[in-house]
């Protein structure tokens, strides 16, 4: 399927890895969040550099913005106005690029700067609409649920041939870090993980952007990590994601954004 111009919008290095097929095909802009620095690691941002050569896609102009501390800094003391702006950025250099179609992480309630991303990229999309008066077709595909049908006519499922899955698996195998990674999702998906690519309208905002029954994944986690005395204090959605939602949705209001 011809998405026209695109942009991939990852919020980690390594990301792109589940549509290498796809990027060989769009070679889309691509936007990533964090450098890959999460606790106790060295930024991997550079691995995802080759992958975007790889692929003759080309980079964004959001590349590698934060490493995952400063970003759960921002959300713990508060300070939406820098995620607010980011989000303005976003718009505008997507507006800037001519982009028809971004596809990005979709929010699952799993990892909380992937649903935090996701916020961010509605936003842009948003503000793109009602500011600029420049509409783009807004594309999501999972990263721990790897779903694997479509829900509309806008999804898209990628088998990839031979050829192109022996790219993808030496492209993965010389992404040495997410090793454990890929084992735990290959031993979840099996060889779906590699052979098909899935892309899919995005609506997970709509599921877990939103105020949960039961603490999300990655608040269980979070609780997990400050009694093991990695972490000070729990994020968790009400109090550190909440806060970020109400501030881009005024902007959407003060933007006129559909």
């Amino acid at each position: 399927m011809d998405f026209g111009k695109s942009a991939l919008l990852i919020a980690h290095p390594a990301h792109e890895l589940l549509l290498y097929g796809w990027m060989a095909e769009a070679k889309p802009t691509v936007y990533c969040l964090t450098t890959g620095a999460a606790y106790g690691q060295t930024a991997r941002i550079g691995r995802t550099e080759s992958i975007i050569e790889q692929t003759q896609s080309s980079l964004g102009k959001i590349f590698g913005r934060y490493d995952d501390q400063a970003l759960y800094a921002l959300l713990l003391e508060g300070r939406t106005a820098p995620l607010v702006d980011l989000t303005w950025e976003l718009a505008d250099a997507l507006v800037e690029d001519e982009v028809e179609t971004v596809v990005g992480d979709a929010a699952e309630g799993q990892i909380l700067v992937h649903d935090v991303w996701r916020a961010i990229i509605d936003g842009a999309v948003r503000f793109a609409a009602g500011h600029y008066g420049h509409r783009l077709l807004n594309l999501e595909f999972a990263i721990e649920t790897l779903p694997n049908h479509v829900r509309d006519s806008r999804d898209m499922v990628l088998s990839l041939d031979r050829q192109r899955i022996v790219q993808k698996e030496k492209a993965i195998c010389r992404y040495v870090e997410i090793q454990p990674e890929v084992d735990r999702l290959k031993g979840r998906y099996g060889s779906n993980l590699i052979r098909q690519e899935v892309v899919r309208s995005a609506s997970s905002a709509s599921h877990w952007l939103v105020h949960q029954d039961k603490a999300t994944r990655y608040e269980q986690l979070a609780r997990r990590q400050v009694k093991e005395g990695r972490y000070q204090v729990a994020m968790s959605f009400d109090q550190h994601v909440f806060p970020l939602l109400k501030e881009l949705e005024a902007e959407c209001r003060l933007a006129n954004c559909p």
